[in-house]
């Protein structure tokens, strides 16, 4: 559970993960995810641009390109979202269907200079909680011995016997 309850600005919950992508090549993130409520966010760089794919109770959209939409019920199970950068086109497959097709819509951006993935909930004044089951990445630098990371993350709770 990834949750951002917090209604302040810089209130909010990522992991965040570098992960060397080539800008020119593609790279994929999938997760496995179900939305409780309000907004949660892959958010991808490579550098040069970036894009963030909101996931909320009304479906998924492009933060950048906000009429880049699909509407569905993101909160009844888990989804499979997998999203595409590849040079300056993205796509958003749910559940191995594309549903989001959005050609040349990385163009570079300043504020975009990090290269890594991002996943968690809302930012700064919104809030947002999810599931999130699993989250892989893969990009295709062939310098990187390592071409594929999976994030695990287990929570224990403290418990007094």
């Amino acid at each position: 559970l990834l949750a951002d309850r917090g209604r302040e600005v810089g209130d909010y919950c990522y992991y965040r993960a570098a992960w060397g992508a080539d800008p020119d090549k593609e790279s994929v993130v999938e997760a496995r995810v179900k939305v409780i409520r309000g907004s949660s966010f892959l958010i991808l760089t490579n550098g040069i641009s970036g894009e963030r794919v909101e996931l909320s109770p009304e479906g998924i959209r492009l933060f950048h390109h906000p009429k880049l939409r699909y509407a569905m019920d993101t909160t009844g199970g888990f989804h499979r979202y997998q999203v595409t950068l590849n040079g300056a086109d993205l796509q958003v497959h749910v559940d191995e269907v594309l549903r989001i097709d959005a050609p040349g819509v990385l163009a570079p951006r300043d504020y975009y200079q990090r290269n890594e993935v991002a996943f968690g909930a809302a930012d700064s004044t919104k809030q947002g909680e999810a599931l999130w089951e699993d989250v892989k990445v893969r990009t295709a630098r062939t310098a990187q011995p390592l071409h594929d990371v999976v994030l695990s993350i287990g929570y224990k709770a403290n418990t007094e016997e």
